[in-house]
């Protein structure tokens, strides 16, 4: 098994910790059981690498670790980036906003490839399970192009999804030209989606896993569980552990990572909290929204199917008792009325001013 010789990952979310002697025991995935390896009395203590100011501060402090990441999950066989130099990534300061409703990715840097100047930016999106992330990485797309000579632009973005159950892996967007009935793959932008939570799902029981078609190595498969710590990493006291005093990786730009991430600044650290704590309130409030309108749509539909069932019992000359027996005593608003019978006004007009008539003259309609 290729994770065999990596201790990064095979570590699992299994921890423990022994009061008496204070040592902590990690547990690692083999072939059938969890297998103790790891015992230490220090541990590494990370923050979050998905949250924007983390994300930004690991990747922008060390262009080396950008460039690692990069390579190891675009073309994982052999390296074609270099160069790397960063063109924007500020880390936002607490209370500013940060970059959600904007068409400015979290990192966007310049790079050679195939003795060509490319932009890439690099998108960490949390808890967005909807279908439109691929249009907004294409907005990144779009804005990083423009504000950079409209060279050829990549776009990465690196999703934790909130609904663990819709599994996507990875995909991949470029444009088509038709012309005379023959299709062109245009070379001017390339949009790549991964979905985290379900590559580190393979990764972390020994399969092997594809970005683009391509065979990721052990490098890129380091780094797609390092970003997705969040969904498998043992915590303590708000930050992710890993075992000290275990050569975790061979990759040493991996390990440097995990030195950075035990390092953040208090500042950074604390911009990070108060974005976890704006996005959960972003998303409890999106999810409300939701449910909301979810519930106004149920009612709608009730509303819609009660005046046009009752209409046609009345059309068919049914008993008055019987028809209004289906209105369920609701109120209906004019407009209301209006709009969900329209379709009958051509083929049943006189009918359909007697049943309004009818709904006015029993309060049916509201004010």
């Amino acid at each position: 098994m290729e994770n065999e010789n990596s201790i990064f990952l095979r570590l699992c979310s299994k921890k423990v910790y022994y009061y008496l002697d204070e040592t902590y025991s990690f547990f690692l995935n083999g072939n059938k059981k969890y297998k103790k390896q790891c015992d230490c009395k220090e541990v590494y203590e990370l923050s979050d690498p998905s949250i924007d100011a983390t994300f930004k501060y690991l990747f922008t402090s060390n262009k080396d670790l950008l460039a690692d990441l990069l390579n190891s999950i675009l073309f994982p066989e052999r390296a074609e980036l270099s160069h790397i130099n960063i063109i924007n990534g500020e880390i936002n300061k607490p209370g500013q906003k940060q970059n959600k409703g904007t068409i400015r990715a979290d990192i966007g840097c310049s790079a050679k490839y195939k003795n060509e100047e490319i932009i890439i930016g690099i998108e960490m999106q949390l808890g967005d399970n909807e279908d439109n992330f691929t249009e907004r990485l294409l907005n990144y797309n779009a804005g990083l192009r423009l504000r950079n000579d409209l060279k050829k632009t990549w776009t990465i973005g690196l999703l934790i999804k909130a609904n663990k159950n819709v599994k996507d892996d990875s995909s991949k967007t470029k444009l088509n030209k038709a012309q005379n009935g023959k299709t062109y793959e245009l070379d001017l932008l390339e949009i790549v989606a991964v979905d985290l939570y379900s590559l580190v799902e393979k990764i972390n029981i020994g399969e092997e896993i594809e970005i683009n078609k391509k065979k990721i190595g052990i490098r890129g498969k380091e780094w797609l569980k390092l970003l997705a710590l969040r969904t498998w990493c043992p915590e303590e006291f708000g930050k992710f552990v890993l075992p000290k005093g275990y050569t975790l990786s061979n990759n040493e730009k991996l390990n440097k990572a995990i030195e950075i991430l035990s390092t953040v600044p208090y500042d950074i650290i604390n911009n990070s909290i108060e974005e976890e704590r704006a996005l959960k309130e972003y998303y409890n409030a999106l999810e409300k929204s939701k449910k909301e309108g979810i519930i106004e749509g149920e009612i709608k539909g009730e509303i819609k199917n009660a005046l046009i069932s009752s209409f046609e019992l009345f059309i068919d000359k049914c008993d008055l008792k019987f028809v209004k027996k289906n209105l369920r005593n609701k109120k209906f608003k004019k407009e209301d009325v209006d709009l969900y019978l329209k379709e009958y006004s051509e083929k049943y007009p006189l009918e359909l001013k007697q049943f309004v008539d009818l709904l006015k003259n029993d309060n049916y309609i509201s004010n």
